[in-house]
């Protein structure tokens, strides 16, 4: 019998999660950028909550490219190794995201209140986000999946 927490970790591995996943974080973007919370609550820490959302959908989206390979296991055969490569993506996908905020900042943003990159201290809180979205998501997966290889 399957215990709540791993129900509910294999409901968080389903593509139907990471769709809602993928529509909330786009929702609370849109609804963020619209109001200007990210500039009018710069101090608040505002941009944690995409950026952990982001890193659990990135690495939510890479689980289910991975698994629906024709076979994973050739790639990687261990869970723990799946789980780094996930979070490798993960973190990859942040990079790049950071080089785009960084970017628009200096090719489209002309006045400086209205910047996304506020110096190296946000790049790298911004990036540890990232990364702990992604290892929320994999401790999930490694408990869903847990007693099943």
């Amino acid at each position: 019998m399957l215990t709540r927490m791993k129900r509910f970790s294999l409901f968080i591995l389903s593509r139907h999660f990471f769709v809602a996943a993928l529509l909330g974080l786009l929702g609370f973007h849109l609804i963020a950028l619209s109001f200007h919370w990210y500039w009018i609550y710069r101090f608040a820490l505002i941009d944690v909550i995409p950026h952990f959302l982001g890193g659990f959908v990135v690495a939510n989206f890479f689980y289910l490219f991975f698994m629906s390979s024709p076979s994973p296991r050739i790639f990687a055969p261990s869970i723990l190794i799946r789980g780094l490569l996930i979070f490798l993506f993960a973190l990859g996908v942040g990079v790049f995201w950071e080089f785009f905020e960084f970017l628009v900042d200096r090719c489209l943003v002309s006045l400086p209140s209205y910047r996304n990159q506020l110096g190296l201290t946000d790049t790298m809180k911004d990036l540890a986000v990232d990364a702990w979205g992604s290892l929320v998501f994999i401790g999930l997966y490694i408990l869903a999946w847990r007693g099943r290889e």
